[in-house]
């Protein structure tokens, strides 16, 4: 995305705005290839590619929260509040509307968590899966921060599962609120979202 980086210790005008144009539209990730394999600035390629992508989170975030309600737009389209991605929605839309400290969720194949990336929630997403397949796919997914774990036995379990993981993690700590989403029983599509309190 930085080709001219590759000779040169600056991207051109149309390549940094490839690159803030990714980040608009959506994407998880974003990779560099020559510019660090056989590029003349590696380390400035990362870090410009860093900084461009940082800017033009934060200009999304303040134009967000200073254009109206960023609920608003999660609640826009009532036709996507079907059954499948309800669960993941409203914990998204509890990341804009109370203090939580994560969103947990629990997924065998890492549907709930690509759903909960696409919300751009405004905490991370720690996704536990016993899968370390989807685990590693999750790890490219924006805002999330995947685990392998053992799948729970019961409801109960499951929450001793994501309080244990938050705090091992220094994601949360004593006083913070988590939203956990699951489905139980566990093969089943999300169905539950949790506010639990450390």
């Amino acid at each position: 995305m930085l080709d001219s980086m590759i000779r040169n210790p600056r991207p051109t005008r149309a390549e940094a705005a490839d690159v803030a144009n990714a980040v608009i539209d959506g994407t998880d990730a974003l990779m560099l290839s020559g510019e660090t394999a056989s590029g003349k600035y590696p380390a400035e390629s990362v870090r410009m590619m860093a900084t461009i992508i940082r800017e033009v989170e934060g200009d999304l975030r303040l134009d967000s929260s200073s254009s109206g309600d960023p609920r608003m737009a999660l609640l826009a389209d009532p036709g996507d509040w079907e059954h499948s991605n309800a669960s993941a929605r409203a914990a998204a839309l509890l990341s804009h509307t109370l203090p939580l400290g994560a969103l947990v969720v629990f997924t065998q194949g890492g549907r709930t968590a690509s759903l909960l990336s696409e919300y751009r929630p405004r905490v991370p997403i720690v996704a536990i899966t016993p899968d370390p397949r989807v685990a590693n796919r999750l790890a490219l997914e924006w805002g999330v921060r995947p685990f392998v774990e053992v799948p729970p036995d019961d409801m109960q379990e499951t929450l001793r599962i994501a309080t244990a993981l938050v705090v091992r993690e220094k994601i949360c700590g004593t006083g913070d609120v988590f939203a956990m989403v699951a489905g139980w029983p566990p093969s089943a599509r999300p169905n539950t979202v949790k506010l639990h309190q450390l």
